[in-house]
């Protein structure tokens, strides 16, 4: 309650009336997994003195925070009311993997569409499937004839695969309509929604599910074409799917599907998750009644009071939330914690404090994943330390959850535990950053070889034609070549016209920028160096061997210098940690492949042509190096978990649709 004396504000704390139990609860989680195990069992304890679920709220900062918590409550049978980024949710996943399956998908939505419960495909079979795809050139499951297709499977998921052609094939007058073609398969064709009313645990999340879909053909059925630019094809990631990361992976042509107004609402919807964009579902008044616990942002809490509130993540950075969502860099200047962002978490901390009626618990986890770097306390409970000091104030730990498997953790390996072997496996140094960059996109790429895609935007375009060009700079030099500037501009050009940023505004700024950067990798320091054979380096590490091919490879006339160069095509001084990790693993190898040759490891930066020798930084070598030791280690280990490196990488993740992450 808030009282006002003279010129001063108070907010007193008005306590619950549940007699015998402390109102107020304050957890200590060791983690965020201790942290949800937590709030289950709590909720669990609270349903046997008599609280229904629909008589709980957790009130999060952000919507995706409620949406961890939603799936982790759902993972439990415990029925939830929060439909949240309804392109987020499972079922909608479902949706866009089968029209994007119809209407020119590279193969991996199979990946997603197999698991329906009417097709039931063997996972084995997935991948026989895209490679029969690409055998016979076709672009759909439509397109192969069903012998083929029957033969490239088991017998066990035969009739499944058979079944998706028979669907498709159906579907194919519908691709100009997205919402035509949804109402058909779910309520004419297909029997998913059946399929989902027998699997779903509980009435209330079949419940949310259907209204889900609801919104989602709703959202097909309002989609305008106009604001898309009619669809380019998606830039496929073959076993090269990290090339923008490694460096020179030459994914090679695109094959170009018939692109349709279903297409286009695909490229749509991936356009959107990329910026950040999201599509609320919202609950109707009718549900007021569902027995289901409330998941929603304290923000949206106003107004509203339950018996129980849950208010988590009462860390920095989380209350309030400094991330963004918008896809949109924020300047570094913005990036901390303004005065108005502190104000207004101040005003939504007594807003979540004020929903409970009876019992409040609040829940601080120390980390993020168990051995993490150690989180904050926020700021805004040091408004109320005198009510935490009051003897009806219970404080608890929760201890972190010590369960799981191999696909849902990684494991980092210390480089004291990473032993030597004498039959040390082979890996590729973009197989191993690529595992570094998120385990399960290596599983993907690199286990069950599927072929995602990405609507990329202008940049990504730009970048992505300009380092196939260098891909074949670097032949060309290794044939002994030496194109001029006419051949090399040539044969941008033929890339560019193939997957360059056409329909950007900004295409001539690329495209300028693009030959200029080529000019300058061509030039650079062809009076000092002479290029080398295309060799390929083999750093020995204690648990692998890795092969390295560097960016380019030269030879210092002078002294005969081995010269391992990383091209970059941002702006002179700016070296990620990754870029380093790259030199360290060129020092390694040329110091083992060649190790009576002097060497040293340079960056090239394309943007004005300097190069800088990296040698301040070596004294970290040996940490870097484990990191690749670390990646080898968990892919021996099979540790393939949905773990991003980045935070903002999901959205863009060519496997978006069918990773259970995103």
């Amino acid at each position: 309650a808030k009282s006002i004396t003279g010129d001063e504000t108070r907010w007193d704390a008005v306590r619950g009336t549940d007699p015998g139990r402390p109102a107020i609860t304050v957890a200590d989680a060791a983690d965020d997994a201790a942290q949800s195990t937590g709030i289950i069992r709590a909720i669990r304890g609270f349903q046997t003195h008599g609280y229904d679920y629909k008589d709980m709220a957790i009130l999060c900062y952000t919507h995706a925070q409620a949406q961890q918590f939603a799936a982790s409550l759902n993972e439990e049978a415990i029925p939830t009311l929060y439909l949240g980024n309804i392109l987020d949710r499972e079922e909608i996943k479902d949706l866009i993997s089968f029209i994007s399956l119809c209407s020119g998908g590279t193969g991996f939505e199979l990946a997603r569409v197999s698991a329906f419960p009417e097709y039931s495909i063997d996972p084995d079979d997935v991948a026989h499937v895209c490679a029969c795809l690409s055998q016979h050139g076709a672009r759909t499951i439509a397109g192969l004839k069903p012998d083929d297709l029957a033969a490239s499977v088991s017998d066990r998921s035969r009739a499944g695969v058979l079944l998706i052609q028979t669907h498709i094939a159906a579907l194919q007058k519908s691709l100009s309509d997205p919402a035509l073609l949804l109402k058909r398969y779910l309520f004419e064709i297909g029997s998913y929604l059946r399929g989902m009313a027998i699997s779903v645990q509980n009435e209330c999340e079949c419940a949310q599910r259907s209204l889900a879909i609801h919104q989602f053909i709703a959202l097909a059925t309002t989609f305008d074409q106009r604001i898309v630019t009619p669809a380019r094809p998606p830039v496929e990631a073959s076993s090269a799917v990290d090339s923008e990361e490694d460096g020179f992976g030459d994914e090679g042509a695109v094959t170009k599907p018939t692109y349709t107004p279903t297409r286009d609402f695909i490229v749509h919807l991936r356009r959107l998750t990329s910026a950040g964009e999201t599509q609320r579902g919202s609950v109707p008044e009718s549900a007021a009644s569902w027995n289901a616990v409330r998941l929603m942002t304290t923000h949206a809490s106003k107004g509203l009071e339950f018996p129980v509130v849950f208010l988590p993540n009462l860390v920095m950075g989380r209350f309030p939330s400094t991330g963004r969502s918008d896809g949109i860099p924020e300047p570094p200047e913005l990036s901390a914690v303004t005065d108005l962002q502190a104000n207004e978490a101040d005003y939504l901390f007594f807003v979540a404090l004020s929903r409970a009626k009876d019992r409040l618990v609040l829940s601080i986890p120390a980390t993020q994943r168990a051995g993490g770097k150690p989180l904050k306390p926020a700021p805004v409970l040091a408004l109320i330390t005198e009510e935490l000091a009051a003897g009806d104030v219970e404080r608890v730990s929760w201890s972190a959850n010590t369960t799981g498997d191999a696909l849902d953790t990684k494991q980092e390996v210390e480089p004291s535990t990473v032993s030597d072997v004498l039959d040390k496996p082979v890996h590729d140094n973009s197989a191993l950053e690529l595992y570094m960059k998120c385990p399960r996109l290596y599983y993907y790429n690199r286990i069950a070889r599927l072929r995602g895609s990405t609507v990329g935007t202008g940049y990504q375009q730009f970048h992505r034609c300009l380092r196939q060009a260098l891909v074949w700079l670097r032949e060309q030099w290794a044939s002994g070549a030496s194109p001029d500037e006419a051949a090399a501009v040539d044969y941008l050009h033929s890339r560019w016209i193939a997957n360059g940023p056409l329909d950007s505004v900004h295409e001539h700024k690329y495209w300028a920028t693009a030959v200029q950067m080529l000019e300058h990798a061509r030039t650079g320091s062809v009076d000092s160096e002479y290029p080398e054979p295309d060799i390929m380096l083999t750093a020995d590490l204690r648990n692998c061997r890795v092969l390295v091919k560097p960016d380019v490879i030269t030879t210092r006339r002078n002294d005969g210098q081995l010269i391992a160069s990383r091209m970059l095509t941002g702006m002179r001084g700016a070296v990620d940690s990754g870029t380093h990790m790259r030199l360290a693993l060129y020092r390694r190898a040329m110091a083992d492949t060649f190790p009576n040759r002097p060497h040293a490891a340079q960056v090239r930066f394309l943007a004005d042509g300097s190069f800088e020798e990296d040698t301040a930084s070596a004294q970290h070598d040996p940490g870097r190096l484990a990191k690749y030791e670390s990646a080898a280690a968990g892919i021996a280990a099979q540790n393939f978990g949905a773990l991003p490196a980045s935070k903002d990488s999901c959205a863009s993740c060519a496997f978006l649709l069918i990773c259970p992450h995103g």
